[in-house]
């Protein structure tokens, strides 16, 4: 059975201000702050450049029970303050009267709810009861709640802009809806994807809700725009590789390509969702719901090997640096490709989604059926791995351009 990490002995120290501050001489393992959690009443404080400890008793045997060999310092002697001098103070004249207190100040009233907000209530608790994802109820919700707004600040003139007053009560229909998105479609300049997604949580919101099935036909989705994935050549994944710094980034970068996971698949791993002997990743919860596995490279698994010897995580596999009890953030992720693109001179934007595509199109330009890379992808249908088949080059490489089979005088002086 593994033995746990050692413990880093912290250094504890009084400050100006009469307080006991704990330091680490180095950036604490994990395992570190796992057992700084279980001290109570442990604040961190920047100013300090630490952590504030309480000096109470039990405090202080907690700490030297989560940190053998720990040395807490002797309390420094209070000083007596020095009081500055100060003049004596002038009694005001009998004859003036004393100043009068100002009443305080009454809390204001409350202000009452918004007349939509019962409906998008209804809303919430109809995306729950439907399973959708955190993200998704977000995104949709957002959609609802301004659609509502505009609603009732144009009652009865669905066609009218925000703030104009119409006539006649406010009416949720498919009329008001198509009038909202075509007032977003031309005055906001949406993209489609936004457009179809405004007209999902809208349909949510009248065929669950208000139950208008018949309304909610009358809102067509936008038609699809067929835009190829980019992707990066292997020489550009060669440089992108050899310009990663630091065993953490490494890591990721090889986990996004080796497996092709999507970003909020990879901080969400576990320590144990790596089964090394198979030589997978286990997914948990993908897009949909889902769990499935995809592939885990040998040198994907030495990279994570290094970044765990140096960096020693729990529970997540990539844990958040305030926060190790939480995973790391997209954002994070997306950063560390970021970094390493421009590192490598490669000037077009690469995003961890990039890396993903660029997994699927050379595992198909490597002859991949594509029904196994739509398992490794996690996609519904094979229509949407096909998508991969327009950018490969496995096939174009075989047909020669007419231009190399045309001799001309360039020829000649060439």
């Amino acid at each position: 059975m593994p033995q746990p990490p050692p413990r880093t002995i912290p250094e504890l120290r009084w400050d100006r201000g009469g307080r006991l501050v704990l330091r680490f001489g180095r950036r604490p393992y994990e395992a570190d702050l796992v057992w700084l959690r279980r001290i109570p009443g442990l604040e961190r404080r920047r100013e300090a450049g630490g952590w504030v400890v309480p000096s109470d008793p039990v405090t202080l045997r907690t700490l030297a029970a989560c940190f053998p060999g720990v040395i807490v310092p002797t309390p420094p002697e209070p000083r007596a303050p020095v009081l500055p001098s100060m003049p004596a103070p002038t009694l005001p004249a009998p004859s003036l009267p004393a100043p009068a207190l100002p009443a305080p100040a009454l809390p204001a009233p409350a202000s009452p709810p918004p007349p939509w907000s019962a409906l998008l209530d209804r809303a919430r608790r109809e995306l729950l009861l439907g399973g959708y994802a955190p993200k998704t109820r977000k995104v949709y919700l957002g959609h609802i709640r301004r659609f509502l707004e505009w609603v009732h600040e144009t009652p009865g003139d669905p066609g009218a802009r925000p703030g104009q007053a119409g006539r006649g009560a406010p009416v949720v229909d498919g009329e008001a809806a198509r009038a909202w998105i075509l007032h977003r479609v031309e005055h906001d300049d949406i993209s489609r994807s936004s457009h179809a997604q405004i007209v999902s949580a809208l349909k949510v919101l009248l065929v669950r809700v208000l139950g208008k099935r018949e309304q909610a036909t009358r809102v067509p989705l936008p038609r699809k725009e067929r835009s190829l994935p980019k992707v990066l050549s292997r020489q550009e994944m060669r440089r992108l590789l050899d310009a990663t710094r630091g065993a953490k980034s490494q890591a990721v970068i090889m986990l996004l390509y080796a497996s092709g996971l999507r970003v909020s698949e990879l901080v969400r791993l576990r320590a144990d969702d790596l089964e090394v002997d198979r030589g997978l990743v286990r997914v948990r919860k993908g897009k949909g719901a889902k769990d499935r596995y995809t592939l885990l490279s040998d040198r994907a698994m030495a990279a994570v090997e290094r970044y765990r010897t140096a960096h020693r995580p729990v529970t997540w596999l990539f844990p958040s640096v305030p926060d190790p009890t939480r995973p790391m953030t997209t954002r994070t992720a997306q950063a560390i490709v970021k970094r390493a693109a421009l590192r490598a001179g490669i000037t077009r934007p690469v995003t961890p989604h990039i890396l993903r595509h660029s997994f699927a199109t050379h595992l198909l330009e490597a002859g991949t059926d594509i029904r196994y890379i739509q398992e490794l992808l996690g996609h519904a249908s094979t229509r949407t791995t096909q998508v991969y088949t327009h950018v490969s080059r496995r096939d174009l490489a075989r047909i020669r351009s007419p231009l190399d089979d045309v001799r001309f005088d360039g020829d000649e002086e060439s």
